[in-house]
């Protein structure tokens, strides 16, 4: 009779003098109880404010907690220490403490920027860049002649990048991807191919294949992949990732160090990916400087811009 009960109830059930609740009809006890038990349970708990799947998830929500040890600090304030120097050198005067904080990072770049275009904010961080790679006529002249733009150099710089940088950029690792190839290296490897192989070619260990573009592309593991760039979310700022570490990092590579580097940015979740071996594109081009600020982290943003999203003005 309970089982009876049970498939009546399950064609139909009254409520007042017309609604009418229809479950499905099952073969067997358990699962008819499960779906009613379930029906009633999602309807109770269906919470009244039901997140889109399509909507953004803020990336400063749950701040990342970093534990430095002694050789990110003394990192930290090496970098530093070179940046104020290289201020004091054009006369503009700012303090720090004897051992650096990540915060003090962040505040002498912000001082940076002050009273400087974008231009002059990249070739700023660049000269401090050549400065502690031991000067661009010394050992990055030495670099740039004995090791040129090759495979084993690209994931050379990339290997390094990922074990060296964590203190700045936070966690990363390295991942193979087709590589789209410098012009410099690009031009060598089509004259190496014009013994009847077509210049437009991918090539993987010892083997080429056709590819339909004027640039060659190469498998090759020579992406640092960042999972959450330290120095982004600590600033909230467009224009420090673009101007300061984008623009400075790729100029600094691609003329002092002789690698090429494309840093591409998202900020949807604060991840970067640097890929050596491979130019970057145009300014105009490039997505990363049509970014807006972030809303709720520029205290330089104006109310209509926060509500019609232009590209950061300070880029």
């Amino acid at each position: 009779m309970a089982l009876k009960s049970c498939f009546e109830f399950s064609h139909m059930s009254t409520i007042g003098s017309r609604d009418i609740i229809r479950f499905p009809v099952a073969h067997r006890q358990g699962h008819v109880r499960g779906s009613v038990t379930r029906g009633v349970r999602a309807a109770a708990q269906q919470p009244s404010n039901i997140i889109s799947p399509t909507a953004k998830q803020d990336p400063f929500q749950d701040p990342t907690v970093y534990n430095d040890s002694a050789f990110d600090r003394l990192m930290i304030t090496i970098f530093t220490k070179r940046l104020v120097d290289e201020m004091a050198d054009e006369g503009q005067v700012v303090d720090i403490p004897r051992e650096c904080s990540y915060e003090d990072l962040v505040r002498v770049s912000r001082d940076v920027m002050k009273g400087r275009t974008p231009e002059e904010q990249a070739a700023f961080v660049r000269r401090c860049m050549q400065t502690l790679a031991g000067g661009r006529d010394n050992f990055l002249g030495l670099y740039r002649r004995f090791l040129p733009p090759s495979k084993w150099t690209a994931e050379l710089n990339a290997m390094v990048a990922s074990l060296a940088f964590a203190w700045l950029v936070g966690e990363s690792e390295t991942q193979s991807a087709p590589i789209q190839l410098g012009e410099r290296e690009s031009s060598q490897l089509r004259k190496k191919n014009t013994g009847g192989v077509p210049e437009n070619s991918i090539i993987s260990g010892e083997q080429e294949q056709p590819f339909q573009q004027e640039a060659v592309v190469r498998d090759q593991r020579s992406v640092v992949k960042i999972k959450k760039c330290r120095y982004l979310e600590a600033s909230g700022c467009v224009a420090i990732c673009n101007n300061l570490c984008k623009t400075a990092t790729q100029d600094f590579f691609q003329n002092d160090w002789g690698m090429p580097l494309h840093m591409k940015p998202n900020f949807e979740d604060l991840s970067c990916e640097m890929i050596f071996g491979q130019e970057p594109p145009s300014h105009e081009d490039d997505e990363a400087f049509k970014q807006p600020c972030f809303v709720h982290h520029c205290s330089a943003l104006e109310t209509k811009m926060a509500q019609e999203p232009k590209p950061c003005r300070k880029l």
